[in-house]
């Protein structure tokens, strides 16, 4: 019997009794994916102080449910996955370390997860044109979304896998009409402004230094040395070792797309949904 998707299984972390307090506040990178979360996982490994999670060695399944949950206001109890990562988070805190946490699916709780460890969140970022791209390699919004009553939640369908359908949202009553009247590059580019302008109205409903704002593009070996300095820990990487880890790319996809291979109503799509962010963070779209 043949399987269109292999399920991959989460990693086991170290755990605490629930009822363990957490004594170090963890730190959550949150953004759309494929904005530099592997890099931002590479460069915190080295160190002896930090206990660094990617969001591929948690369930996928879980999160990307709870990030669905999030986003259409479904009344669920989060009491189970607000109790796992307390465990997780106050066993790192007993060893001396800082749970430090990748994850995309995690973004519509940014606000969630500072009220509940006390967390930071840093928001990455990378140029719109990129994220865009890659995402479109990986294939979102390439399954055919089957909707009879806008009003409603979409149904999860059996053909597709949990984790791609439940993370990749969908827009919510009239606004659907018109994505799905857009190209892929046009959809994809709804969704990249679409998330990161919700995770700032979360931001502004915490406190200020509860959270930062990180372009991929700024990570280098300076900004590297400023957030080990906030962190009151000391880097354990030299400028050499940094720039291994920069050059090597980490989660570097396999395919690559290029913006002009676009055609004209990709780009007038594109142009047209990302300009809110390209304002708000300060990026320039060019066609290349």
């Amino acid at each position: 019997m043949k399987f269109l998707f292999k399920k991959k299984e989460p990693k086991s972390h170290p755990t605490a009794s629930a009822d363990t307090p957490i004594t170090v506040p963890p730190i959550f990178v949150v953004g759309t994916g494929r904005c530099g979360t592997h890099y931002f996982n590479q460069i915190m490994q080295a160190s002896d102080s930090i206990y660094p999670i990617h969001m591929d060695s948690m369930n996928l399944d879980a999160d990307s449910f709870f990030s669905f949950s999030l986003w259409n206001d479904l009344p669920i109890d989060s009491a189970a996955i607000r109790r796992h990562r307390h465990k997780i988070i106050a066993a790192c805190g007993q060893a001396g370390k800082i749970y430090f946490e990748s994850n995309v699916y995690m973004s519509l709780a940014a606000q969630l997860v500072h009220e509940w460890y006390g967390a930071q969140c840093i928001l990455l970022i990378r140029r719109p044109q990129d994220v865009v791209n890659s995402h479109f390699v990986k294939g979102w919004y390439e399954d055919e979304y089957f909707r009879d009553k806008r009003d409603l939640i979409p149904g999860f369908s059996p053909d597709l896998n949990a984790n791609h359908f439940f993370g990749r949202l969908l827009p919510k009553g009239d606004e659907y009409e018109r994505w799905s009247g857009l190209t892929r590059i046009g959809k994809i580019s709804w969704w990249v402004n679409a998330l990161n302008l919700e995770v700032l109205k979360l931001f502004e409903k915490m406190p200020k230094n509860s959270y930062r704002i990180q372009q991929v593009e700024s990570l280098d070996y300076e900004a590297y040395e400023e957030l080990y300095s906030n962190l009151n820990v000391s880097h354990p990487l030299t400028q050499r070792g940094f720039d291994k880890i920069k050059n090597s790319r980490p989660g570097k996809g396999k395919k690559i797309k290029r913006s002009y291979s676009w055609s004209t109503k990709e780009w007038s799509e594109f142009i047209q949904e990302t300009k809110t962010i390209h304002e708000v963070f300060g990026y320039t779209a060019c066609k290349e």
